[in-house]
């Protein structure tokens, strides 16, 4: 039997599927299909962090193990972040 993938891991799978290195993002564009794809390998490392602190808060979660079920933990991790007052751009606690 085969183990199920980590969170992580899932979250690894997901961007690199997204990754268009190289290509035109303004012909992407054009074509309409720019707005689900990854052309800068910055935005690629910005999307991977955090989308993995995420999915290491979610994974305490009794039961959580796929990016689907994590998905219904979203607005519980932005409101405590909100709370928290980190910042909605960096998603780091705000400096003290």
């Amino acid at each position: 039997m085969r183990k199920n993938k980590s969170l992580v891991r899932q979250v690894q799978d997901v961007l690199k599927a997204e990754q268009r290195f190289g290509e035109s993002k303004h012909l992407a564009k054009e074509q309409g299909v720019v707005s689900d794809r990854i052309y800068s390998r910055n935005t690629f490392k910005s999307y991977l962090a955090i989308s993995c602190r995420f999915v290491k808060w979610v994974k305490e979660e009794p039961g959580v193990r796929t990016l689907e079920q994590a998905r219904g933990y979203v607005d519980a991790y932005l409101q405590k972040h909100i709370a928290e007052e980190y910042s909605p751009y960096t998603h780091f606690p705000p400096k003290q």
